[in-house]
């Protein structure tokens, strides 16, 4: 959990550069572009390793608004359609509980991409980002009960935060980050709210509801969403606060732009291109991007686009407002700020090679499928071509990542274990729960050449499957100090070697003691 008291001047002028500083729109529909339609269809045998291509070979610009099987949306109205044309997942599956799934499903629980609020508005979160921490994912959310007409609010539970909805006259809480609900009895079915669980934990503990669409891969949410240290998160009334909806409504939020593919340009997308955006190994897909290629010789201002830039390079020299500077050549150069991009457009100098421009885009929306279905709205739609091509396998989003990425090393040495060790130790350092502590873990092995990578594989999964154990016993919240503390210091290698070594009940009689 991140702290939320953002200044909110400051998040109002950030969101308002999508509208290149006109004012920021009230929540409804964009203006018809008029202009030229285009649909595809389009077959892929394989779609894992393939991605679309858009490639303008005309001398115009072509602007427009692209649709990929229905998905990428350009004002709340679309998302909320999007929500009600969910199928059900049960008989009787209401609107808010579809939009739940669609948070959950839409959006990755993974690392925050930065700490500031910009990213909390759910147009950009769901077109591009897709990926966000628990407040990223709660209060976006919030927000779309907030658009559907509901009352709702948001909870910070020193370690995890949760959003809460008024319906049938009674709070309920949805977590869309754990991707679970609890209910009150199994007999009534009413679904808990935060209250409701911080005065009867067993109803953590006791499960909660899945459907088919709560499967996941990662670790927190398969662990800890019927812990007793996530129990715990509810049960400490002393620390829970509602966070004032004032940080995180936004009363005009900036409409999304549609693309714009200058002349002679190609776009490509899903793909992953390596060191752009997190500083952790992935356990599952979490985040793509789309790589806009323009021509050698290309000047002037970057164009908007509806999605996150993140990266430029090329071989040339790039403004952001009053600095001048070289383009990086490759990832591991680039050092643009991310937050300096959301406040003023990029402007190429020169360029004497093709400049690559790197965008966020939300995988769960645009990955291909085995039938695809592509529309463009805008003008000089009918310039562009658009296939399905095969991914280098150095840009596959499908392909294993076991090291860390943007590693402040160099391209030859950064699997180096003694280099990498500042990521666990950092993480480790400022570890505040046991699922800190898994990341940690994670990390350590990942970035070992001491091992092979079964040996990495299986001692990670040994670690996880015990840390599982300890934290689903009665005292797991004392366990879990335990092991911060030791962890931090100095014991950390030497408990992760009696993690693999040991049964949970022999870590549990030494935590104990060690407590």
């Amino acid at each position: 959990m991140r702290n939320f008291y953002y200044c909110l001047g400051t998040m109002f002028v950030v969101l308002q550069m999508f509208c290149k500083g006109s004012p920021a729109p009230q929540l409804g529909k964009h203006t018809a572009l008029t202009l030229q339609e285009v649909n595809v269809q389009t077959e892929a045998a394989q779609p894992q390793n393939m991605a679309f291509v858009i490639e303008n070979s005309s001398s115009d610009s072509a602007v427009f608004r692209l649709k990929v099987n229905g998905n990428l949306f350009y004002d709340v109205e679309e998302l909320v359609k999007a929500i009600e044309q969910l199928p059900d997942t049960r008989k009787g599956n209401p609107d808010y509980e579809k939009a739940w799934q669609l948070v959950s499903n839409g959006i990755a629980f993974y690392h925050p991409l930065t700490e500031s609020a910009w990213q909390h508005n759910p147009l950009l979160l769901f077109n591009s980002i897709g990926f966000g921490q628990c407040d990223d994912l709660a209060i976006t959310l919030a927000q779309l009960w907030s658009a559907m007409g509901y009352q709702s609010r948001v909870w910070g539970l020193n370690g995890h935060v949760v959003p809460e909805i008024y319906a049938n006259n009674r709070w309920q809480m949805y977590d869309p980050s754990y991707r679970v609900y609890y209910t009150i009895s199994s007999q009534t079915n009413l679904v808990a709210s935060v209250e409701d669980l911080a005065g009867n934990a067993a109803l953590v503990t006791g499960g909660g509801n899945l459907f088919p669409f709560n499967t996941a891969s990662d670790a927190r949410v398969q662990f800890f969403r019927f812990s007793a240290v996530v129990a715990k998160r509810y049960s400490s009334v002393k620390d829970n606060y509602l966070i004032p909806s004032q940080n995180y409504q936004f009363r005009n939020l900036p409409l999304p732009p549609p693309f714009t593919l200058p002349p002679k340009s190609e776009l490509m997308f899903p793909v992953l291109v390596d060191s752009a955006v997190s500083n952790t190994p992935l356990t599952e897909i979490a985040y793509a991007q789309a790589m806009l290629t323009l021509p050698a010789n290309t000047k002037g201002i970057v164009a908007e686009q509806p999605l996150l830039l993140t990266a430029i390079f090329g071989k040339g020299r790039l403004k952001i407002g009053n600095q001048v500077k070289e383009l990086p050549q490759n990832f591991l150069e680039q050092k643009i700020d991310l937050d300096s991009l959301q406040k003023q457009q990029p402007e190429i100098i020169e360029s004497s090679t093709p400049v690559k421009l790197v965008y966020l885009i939300n995988w769960h929306l645009v990955k291909p499928k085995n039938n695809n279905y592509v529309s463009f709205n805008g003008k000089n739609v009918k310039l562009c071509n658009i296939r399905l091509a095969t991914v280098p396998e150095g840009l596959r989003v499908s392909r294993q990542i076991t090291l860390p990425v943007n590693a402040r090393v160099s391209q030859t040495n950064y699997a180096h274990f003694i280099s990498c060790r500042f990521l666990w130790q950092d993480k480790l350092q400022n570890s505040t729960s046991v699922s800190d502590l898994l990341e940690a873990v994670q990390i350590f092995y990942a970035t070992n050449p001491v091992y092979t990578d079964l040996e990495k594989a299986q001692y990670y999964e040994l670690t996880k499957t015990n840390l599982c154990k300890l934290l689903n016993t009665a005292t797991a919240a004392k366990t879990e100090d335990s092991l911060l503390n030791l962890c931090k210091n100095g014991h950390f290698e030497f408990l992760l070697s009696l993690f693999i070594t040991l049964q949970a009940d022999k870590l549990h009689q030494l935590l104990e003691t060690a407590g």
